[in-house]
């Protein structure tokens, strides 16, 4: 089981439709859609997931949204990024944590404690190939086996690529 905490605003805005609905300023309904988007991938099975956002009046500093998602939200004066920074800092053993941001000051903490820093761009677009391949799966499954089914770079970044 992995812990990926997540600088939820900063992967709303990578994501076309959740970023529509946070720039009209519903961050109600944007939360809504990134838990719901984040719950319904490949990436909740298995995993702990905690997506901290900046806090707004009416939320409570925690919430557990499902069994592998919490939902952290800052109160002022601290901001989300300060959080995700501490539980960085704080991790008792940081190598288990997956940090997603594309901050440079939350990535820059994170690979100096030793924490796998991924940016929230290639996150979405891992997490979106995972989502398309695993529907592929399930849609191919009686199919003849195919070789230009595969997608060579799944399995590069599953059993390393020399050139990375």
């Amino acid at each position: 089981m992995k812990n990926i905490i997540i600088d939820g605003y900063n992967l709303a805005h990578k994501h076309a439709e959740i970023s529509a609905w946070l720039k009209k300023g519903d961050t109600d309904k944007t939360i809504h859609l990134l838990i719901n988007w984040l719950i319904r991938g490949p990436v909740s099975k298995g995993n702990k997931i905690i997506l901290v956002l900046d806090g707004k009046k009416g939320y409570f500093k925690e919430q557990t949204y499902s069994s592998s998602i919490k939902l952290i939200f800052s109160q002022k004066p601290q901001t989300a990024d300060d959080i995700i920074r501490n539980y960085i800092r704080n991790a008792s053993n940081p190598a288990e944590l997956t940090i997603v941001s594309s901050d440079n000051e939350i990535i820059f903490t994170a690979k100096d404690h030793g924490a796998k820093a991924i940016k929230s761009e290639v996150f979405l677009k891992q997490y979106v190939k995972k989502t398309v391949l695993k529907k592929n799966r399930t849609s191919v499954s009686n199919e003849k086996y195919n070789p230009e089914n595969i997608d060579v770079d799944y399995w590069l970044k599953q059993f390393g690529d020399d050139n990375s």
